[in-house]
């Protein structure tokens, strides 16, 4: 029976979200910087990964530690694996490669979901014959994030062919259960429905990873009218239009990968006032910016009237494993509390039900929601008030 990737200056990233258009423009990468090449291992083992062409098809999925990468945000370009093959060359194989952020330490349990991953590769690699370096380009750069361990997967599609069991990469082992795999000869391996019946173990390949700094600042925030309520549309403008987006349909707005510097920002919207400002950022650390708009004289919204306190506040934002959210219901009325994420899908309906005046809580446990920005919608009657809630 067959046993079974520092430091360099660089490139802008200026991503938006999913949940709102909008058209950005990058900064000009700095001259004279150059990539950062990592590598994690030794190679002083052989193995069948990260791809086994012993079988017709594999999937595997390695774990490389947060100490073992940056201590700072990077954007991994492409990498490398380091061949040991018998056979005289494997041309033109279709691989496709995924990676993600994770707080996972080992894969003994379970695979991690490509729900959480990102495709950054699918494409034909040849494999020459004889001891030879891999070079991978990534199709799509991937956002490293500090203090992460970094997941890689790498799937073989079915293929006509399988070769010696003798072609294998540079590996080591370690104590720690960082791999999954799994091979066949006639089962094709669906990436949405990863295999149950898969080993684990210690051995992992040899890797090195091309990277560049990547700076990882994010502005983001809410912007209400004097009601309260987010206002959907508004335009948010950097450094007069450098950069620009625009509000989603609860207010928030998202620019992440700013480059540290300061930052002139315009926010307009037809029938309010503009709004002018001026930001700093470190390139590091986040910023959490709202905006209240003042309607124009004599616009339907210049009769709004201001709301005393804020309907919903979130405690403690940002958040690990659960926060509160406090909400108050001024008269009886029925309150709909509900969590979306960025591209505006319903997460957790958290309330719909008549309440009769008065200030209320509620505990809301986000342990198995993957980290980043959430939207937390609440109607009170007919007030509305969407507020954002970050998950580490």
């Amino acid at each position: 029976m067959r046993s079974r990737f520092l430091w360099a200056l660089v490139a802008v990233i200026a991503c938006m979200s999913l949940a709102y258009g909008g058209n950005i423009t990058n900064f000009d990468k700095p001259a004279g910087l150059s990539e950062t090449e990592v590598t994690i291992g030794e190679g002083n083992e052989l193995a069948r990964n990260p791809v086994d062409f012993y079988w017709r098809t594999s999937l595997f999925q390695v774990l490389y530690y947060a100490q073992e990468i940056s201590e700072t945000p990077m954007q991994i370009n492409s990498i490398k694996l380091y061949n040991n093959f018998t056979s005289n060359e494997i041309m033109d194989k279709p691989l496709r490669i995924w990676m993600g952020n994770t707080r996972v330490s080992s894969l003994a349990d379970n695979w991690i979901s490509t729900v959480h991953l990102t495709p950054v590769f699918d494409g034909m690699v040849s494999f020459p014959g004889g001891q030879h370096t891999i070079s991978i380009p990534l199709d799509n750069p991937f956002q490293y994030n500090a203090t992460y361990n970094l997941v890689l997967m790498v799937l073989r599609p079915m293929d006509d062919d399988h070769y010696s069991m003798s072609d294998k990469f540079k590996a080591q082992s370690d104590t720690r259960l960082r791999t999954r795999y799994f091979t066949s000869d006639s089962e094709e391996i669906n990436p949405s429905n990863l295999p149950a019946g898969a080993y684990y173990g210690s051995q992992y390949p040899k890797i090195s990873l091309l990277m560049e700094l990547s700076y990882d600042s994010m502005v983001s925030g809410v912007v209400y009218n004097e009601a309260g309520q987010g206002l959907e549309g508004a335009l948010i403008s950097l450094n007069k239009g450098a950069f620009e987006t625009t509000s989603n349909q609860y207010g928030y707005y998202e620019f992440t990968g700013m480059w540290p510097g300061e930052y002139q920002v315009l926010v307009r919207l037809e029938g309010y006032h503009d709004i002018t400002d001026t930001i700093t950022l470190d390139g590091v650390n986040d910023l959490v910016l709202d905006f209240t708009m003042q309607a124009n004289p004599g616009s339907a919204d210049d009769q709004v009237q201001p709301a005393p306190v804020p309907l919903l506040s979130v405690a403690p934002n940002p958040f690990k494993q659960a926060c509160s959210l406090s909400y108050e219901v001024p008269k009886a009325a029925r309150v709909k509390i509900a969590v979306y994420n960025l591209r505006g899908q319903l997460i957790r309906q958290l309330k719909d039900e008549a309440q009769s005046s008065g200030s209320y809580n509620i505990s809301f446990d986000g342990r198995d929601l993957p980290a980043g920005v959430y939207l937390v919608r609440a109607q009170v009657g007919e007030r509305c008030f969407t507020t954002r809630m970050l998950r580490l």
